[in-house]
């Protein structure tokens, strides 16, 4: 068991972290949701070559290390809503592991995308329980809306910078 501290540290996304990225082991519950929000066949391969695109795409994604491993990537991406932004994040097995240590960290990264507007939102599909569970340890709020894609139902959640709901 390793019992050193853990750091985690959070960095935009450049270029040559594309490689990284797509060599990352994402969990099986985050690369079923990318194939079914891109209509893609189910492959990890796959998922981790779209994330990376989009990493590409986006200009407010950011890596997620610890002890200098990747482990997550998050992001937002603008809305026609100046004032929303639509927040994202797909992981290795470390998010199910890393304990209150990291739960505590997330709350920064919350914060660190906070900085582009003041509400958050997106929908998650309804089988991603780690996720369903980690938005709710974060303050987000589910609002009762689903959306259905590609058969699969999607929950709507929603925070305003502030409401530390927590």
């Amino acid at each position: 068991m390793d019992t050193r501290k853990k750091e985690y540290t959070l960095e935009i996304v450049k270029w040559l972290d594309y490689d990284l990225i797509r060599k990352m082991r994402l969990r099986d519950d985050d690369v079923r949701e990318i194939c079914c929000v891109n209509n893609a066949p189910e492959s990890a391969e796959r998922a981790a070559e779209l994330i990376a695109d989009d990493c590409m795409r986006f200009p407010f994604t950011y890596l997620c290390r610890c002890n200098g491993e990747p482990f997550a990537v998050v992001g937002t991406v603008m809305t026609n809503h100046h004032s929303i932004r639509t927040v994202w994040c797909v992981g290795t097995d470390l998010i199910t592991t890393g304990g209150m240590e990291l739960l505590s960290w997330s709350q920064k990264v919350v914060s660190e995308m906070f900085t582009q507007a003041p509400i958050l939102e997106n929908f998650v599909d309804s089988r991603n329980k780690t996720h369903v569970k980690w938005l709710r340890c974060m303050g987000f709020t589910f609002t009762g809306v689903t959306a259905s894609i590609n058969g699969v139902i999607f929950k709507h959640f929603a925070k305003v910078r502030g409401d530390d709901n927590v």
